[in-house]
C-alpha cells in the first residue's frame, strides 16, 4: 500500500479539487514522519503506553514539503490493479504506542473508489469531490514506546491488527465524532 504526498489544486469541476505531481514517500520507520512525531510525545509522557494522534498537515510538515503550498497524502489501496482506481486521502492518524508495538487507526477520505481507469495515467492528474466519505483502517507498526524499528506489520493477503478492549475502546471514541 504505498503512499504519495499530491499537490493540491482548484479543479475546473466544481466542488472539486485537482491532485497533481505525486511524490511518493514512506510514513513507517525509525526515519518516518509518524515515528519522529510519537517519539517526542512518549519523550513528553514517558510511560509503557502512549496514546497521540497526528493530523495530515502535521504528517506533511514532517515530510518536508512546503508549508506554503497545498498537499494531501493520498494511499493506492490497490496499486498492482490494471483495470480500476481507488485513491484514499489520509485526514489523521490515531495511534496507541505500548512497549513493542503501535496499533494505528487511519482516517481516510474516499478520492477515488474503484473507478475505471488506466491508473498509470490516472494516478498522474486527477480530480476529486471535496466531499469524500469518511472511512477508516486499523494497521500497526512493530515498534513503540522501548523497542522496534517502526516498520509496518506483516503485510499478505489477510492483514490488520489485534486490538484489545483498551484499545479498540480509545479507538472508537476517537473516530465516533466523525460518524
Amino acid at each position: 500500500m504505498p503512499f504519495f504526498v499530491y499537490r493540491v489544486g482548484p479543479s475546473t469541476d466544481e466542488g472539486a479539487s485537482e491532485f497533481t505531481t505525486p511524490t511518493r514517500v514512506s510514513l513507517g520507520g525509525n526515519r518516518g514522519p509518524l515515528y519522529r512525531y510519537a517519539s517526542r510525545r512518549i519523550a513528553d509522557a514517558p510511560a509503557e503506553t502512549v496514546k497521540w494522534e497526528i493530523q495530515e498537515t502535521e504528517i506533511i510538515h514532517e515530510l518536508g514539503f512546503s508549508p506554503v503550498e497545498e498537499f494531501a497524502i493520498v494511499v493506492d489501496l490497490f496499486p498492482r490493479e490494471t483495470r480500476y482506481v481507488s485513491l484514499f486521502q489520509i485526514r489523521r492518524v490515531w495511534g496507541i504506542s505500548h512497549k513493542d508495538w503501535t496499533p494505528l487507526a487511519i482516517q481516510l477520505r474516499t478520492l477515488v473508489d474503484d473507478e475505471a481507469a488506466n491508473p498509470a495515467v490516472f494516478k498522474q492528474r486527477f480530480s476529486a469531490p471535496e466531499n469524500g466519505k469518511l472511512v477508516h483502517e486499523f494497521l500497526y507498526l512493530r515498534g513503540g514506546t522501548q523497542w522496534g524499528g517502526w516498520g509496518w506489520g506483516m503485510v499478505g493477503s489477510v492483514n490488520g491488527t489485534l486490538l484489545w478492549p483498551n484499545d479498540f475502546n480509545h479507538f472508537v471514541n476517537c473516530i465516533r465524532p466523525f460518524v
